[in-house]
């Protein structure tokens, strides 16, 4: 029953954390554009691939709550969205920090860095969460 409860509170918090994460990777796609527009390729193409990774993640994670992924390709996926989270969760703890540290270097403070680092660690945190906590649900 407990457990039950702590899978609902994982996937609720999975769902809105990739709702934002997609909302972010709209502001990374937003700023490969902002790049492309100013010809400087790499960072246009690195903020791009990034938006597009998030916008997969997200969407991923929604259709797997959402139950709309079959359980064998669920079951192949498992591993890679693992990982994902696991990326998520360090990326997203550093993030603010790196951001911290520029501000007090150049002074200028991206809001933005720290709110998408502390999307990108709430999501991967939730991700890992309700995974733990499915997969037990699913072998006991």
């Amino acid at each position: 029953m407990i457990r039950e409860r702590m899978v609902r509170l994982a996937a609720a918090a999975l769902g809105i954390s990739s709702v934002f994460l997609i909302l972010a990777a709209l502001n990374l796609l937003f700023a490969g554009w902002l790049f492309f527009t100013r010809d400087i390729p790499f960072w246009a193409w690195f903020w791009s691939v990034n938006g597009a990774l998030f916008l997969a993640y997200g969407a991923g994670s929604l259709l797997a709550l959402a139950r709309r992924v079959p359980a064998p390709a669920l079951d192949v996926a498992r591993p890679i969205h693992v990982l994902g989270a696991v990326l998520l969760a360090l990326a997203g703890a550093a993030w603010p920090i790196v951001t911290e540290i520029r501000w007090r270097r150049t002074g200028d403070f991206e809001a933005y860095g720290v709110v998408i680092g502390l999307i990108m660690l709430a999501t991967g945190v939730a991700a890992l969460a309700w995974h733990a906590l499915s997969w037990r649900k699913a072998a006991s």
